[in-house]
C-alpha cells in the first residue's frame, strides 16, 4: 500500500494513450473473467470452511491468496479509474467487501484473536465476501446473450436505497398493525374457548410475535387457519385481517416492486443513451 501511494504521482503523469490502454484492459472481458474465476474460488473456500474441511493450511493459503488478488484488483481499478471511481455506491460497497471481510479480517484480526466467539464472528464476516459473486455479472455485459441477466442484477444493486426505504416502511406498517391487533385480539377475553382459538390468540401476545404473525398474512403463509380460529369468537375480525392484507400485500409490496422496475427501465434507457454517445464519439475518432 505504501509503495502504491509513493508511485501515485508517477501514475498520474502517464500519457493519454497509456490511460486509454489501461482503461481498455481494466474494462475488458478478459480482466472481468479472471476476476470472476477468483471470486468463484473465494466462494468455494468459504463453502469448504463452513463444511468443516480438515485442511487448515490449505484454507489459510487460499484465503490469503484470494485476499491478495482482491486487493490487487482494487488497486488496479483505482489506478486506472481515479479517485472519482470511489464515489459510485456500488464501488463503495465493493470496497467495503475487499477491505473489511477481506484485508482486515484475514490479515489483521484473524492473527490476533484466540477466543472461539471472536473466531466465529470472523467466519461470519468472511462469509460476506460471497456477495462479491454479483461481480461476475459484469462479465456477462460483454455478451448479448446475457444482457438480461446483467440488467436484472444491475437493477437490483442500484435499488439498495429503495429496498432500505421499503424495509422501513414495511416495518412501520407491521408495527402499527401489531398494536391494533394486540388490542383487538390479544387483549380479548377468550375464557372457555377451544384449544385452537387459544393457540391463535397466543400468536398476538406481544409486539414482536404479533409482527411475525402479521408477516404470515402479508405473504399468505398459511394464515387462513389462524383467521378461521379467531372468527369463532370474533366473527368480525376478518375485516381487520383482510384490510391489513390488502394494504400490505396488494398495495405496499407491489408498489415497491413497481419502483424497482421503474429504476431498472430508467437504467436501461440511460445505457442506450450512453451507447449512442459512444458510437458518435467513435465516428468522430474515425473521421
Amino acid at each position: 500500500m505504501l509503495l502504491f501511494v509513493s508511485l501515485w504521482p508517477i501514475v498520474q503523469s502517464r500519457t493519454d494513450e497509456q490511460r486509454d490502454i489501461e482503461v481498455a484492459f481494466a474494462t475488458s472481458w478478459i480482466f472481468e473473467m479472471g476476476c470472476g474465476v477468483v471470486i468463484i474460488l473465494s466462494v468455494l473456500t468459504v463453502a469448504w470452511e463452513m463444511d468443516g474441511l480438515d485442511a487448515p493450511i490449505f484454507l489459510q493459503f487460499m484465503e490469503s491468496a484470494v485476499t491478495s488478488f482482491f486487493l490487487l484488483e482494487w488497486l488496479v481499478r483505482l489506478k486506472v479509474m481515479g479517485l472519482r471511481w470511489l464515489l459510485d455506491p456500488i464501488i463503495i460497497f465493493d470496497t467495503f467487501i475487499v477491505w473489511v471481510p477481506g484485508v482486515l479480517a484475514v490479515w489483521a484480526f484473524q492473527p490476533l484473536v484466540e477466543t472461539s466467539s471472536a473466531t466465529d464472528l470472523l467466519k461470519v464476516l468472511r462469509t460476506v465476501r460471497m456477495l462479491r459473486l454479483l461481480r461476475i455479472v459484469l462479465f456477462f455485459k460483454h455478451f448479448k446473450a446475457f444482457q438480461d441477466i446483467f440488467q436484472l442484477v444491475r437493477g437490483l444493486l442500484s435499488s439498495g436505497g429503495t429496498l432500505l426505504s421499503a424495509l422501513g416502511l414495511i416495518a412501520f406498517t407491521l408495527y402499527v398493525g401489531a398494536i391494533i391487533a394486540i388490542d383487538l385480539i390479544g387483549h380479548q377475553d377468550f375464557t372457555g374457548a377451544s384449544e385452537d382459538v387459544l393457540e391463535a390468540q397466543a400468536l398476538f401476545q406481544g409486539i414482536f410475535p404479533t409482527m411475525l404473525t402479521l408477516i404470515r398474512f402479508m405473504h399468505f403463509d398459511d394464515a387462513q387457519p389462524i383467521m378461521d380460529s379467531l372468527t369463532k369468537r370474533l366473527p368480525w375480525i376478518w375485516v381487520f385481517l383482510w384490510l391489513f392484507t390488502a394494504v400490505s400485500a396488494f398495495v405496499l409490496l407491489n408498489l415497491v416492486t413497481a419502483v424497482i422496475v421503474q429504476q431498472a427501465l430508467e437504467m436501461a434507457g440511460s445505457d442506450e443513451t450512453e451507447k449512442a454517445l459512444e458510437l458518435q464519439k467513435q465516428r468522430e475518432r474515425d473521421l
